[in-house]
């Protein structure tokens, strides 16, 4: 049974936390290592704030979120073909939305280098993710770092008034075919492919 939260967006995001903790988590102590251990861990990675009271307010820190989701409309009405046996119609479109990895830190150069270790990975763990969700191709094209803009971001409970913001931002495009019958008054998502463009 499929739960609200199972869905391609959802499995995506999962699998770049899962990834980002794994770069992350072999790295040599001292040097930003993650830890499934909070008190262990150098660095904080995960897709919302931390509820534990001892992690609250560590940095670095990287969340991993998605963005609006959006039909990319390849054709005039979704339609692949019209229907010739049983009234059948299947239709294809690309879902497209976007991966962020908020990178916060105590500087800008701190930020923006966090973030570029996990831009210039994502490339060599193309088989990884693809085995890690929906994902099934990455390319090397459209990924950008936006750098910590001049004001800088406040954590709630902590005592230093601002922090670096860097941000590395990854379009993700979900193939959706799905078909409908005649007899059928709910559509079946036939497979859906997520497809991460970096």
């Amino acid at each position: 049974m499929m739960r609200v939260s199972d869905n391609e967006l959802s499995r995506a995001r999962r699998a770049l936390i899962l990834f980002c903790q794994g770069i992350f988590k072999i790295k040599e102590p001292q040097h930003y290592r993650w830890s499934e251990n909070d008190d262990e861990t150098e660095i904080y990675i995960a897709g919302s704030e931390p509820i534990s009271d001892s992690i609250s307010t560590k940095v670095p820190r990287i969340m991993v979120s998605t963005g609006p989701m959006k039909w990319a409309s390849l054709s005039r009405d979704q339609l692949v073909a019209p229907p010739i046996v049983n009234n059948a119609r299947t239709f294809r479109d690309l879902l497209t939305s976007t991966a962020t990895f908020a990178v916060t830190a105590k500087e800008e150069a701190e930020a923006i280098g966090l973030a570029m270790y996990v831009f210039k990975l994502l490339p060599l763990f193309e088989g990884d993710l693809n085995r890690m969700g929906s994902m099934h191709a990455i390319q090397t094209q459209q990924a950008q770092i936006i750098p910590p803009p001049g004001k800088g971001a406040s954590i709630p409970g902590s005592a230093r008034s601002e922090f670096r913001v860097a941000r590395l931002v990854v379009p993700i495009y979900v193939e959706v075919v799905f078909e409908r019958l005649a007899d059928e008054n709910i559509p079946i998502v036939r497979r859906h492919i997520a497809t991460i463009t970096t």
